[in-house]
C-alpha cells in the first residue's frame, strides 16, 4: 500500500513535470517565430519590454541582440543565431520529455501492477 502510494505521487510529479517541459517547449517555439519575424522586418519601431508588462517605444538601429548565455555573461547574436541557440534548447527539451514520458509510462505500469495484486489479495479474502 506504501509503494502505491509513491508511485502515485511519482506518477503527478511526472505529469507537472511534463506539463512544464510542454509550456517551455511552446514558449521557445513562440520565441524563435517572433525572432524570424524581427529578423525579416522593415520596422524601425519597436516596443521593448521592461518587465511585468510595461513597455518602451524605441527605434531599431540594428539587428543584433544582447543575448544572455549564463552567469551573467551577455553576447551580441543575430536574430538567426539567437534562433539557433533556441533550436538547440527545443531539441534538449523534447529529450526530457520523451524521457520523462518513458519514466511516467514506467511508474503507471509498476503501479497498475500493484492494483492488480492488491485486488487479488483482497478477492482471495473475501
Amino acid at each position: 500500500m506504501l509503494k502505491a502510494s509513491f508511485l502515485e505521487r511519482q506518477t503527478n510529479e511526472l505529469e507537472q513535470y511534463l506539463e512544464f517541459i510542454d509550456s517551455q517547449i511552446n514558449e521557445l517555439e513562440l520565441f524563435k517565430e517572433n525572432l524570424a519575424v524581427l529578423s525579416t522586418s522593415e520596422e524601425k519601431e519597436i516596443l521593448s519590454s521592461l518587465g511585468k508588462g510595461v513597455f518602451l517605444k524605441g527605434n531599431m538601429t540594428e539587428k543584433k541582440l544582447f543575448v544572455e548565455v549564463g552567469s551573467g555573461v551577455v553576447l551580441r547574436k543575430t536574430p538567426e543565431e539567437a534562433g539557433e541557440t533556441i533550436s538547440f534548447q527545443v531539441k534538449r527539451l523534447k529529450e526530457l520529455r520523451i524521457q520523462g514520458l518513458s519514466q511516467l509510462d514506467s511508474t503507471r505500469t509498476q503501479l497498475s501492477d500493484i492494483m492488480e495484486e492488491m485486488e487479488k489479495h483482497f478477492s482471495k479474502k473475501e
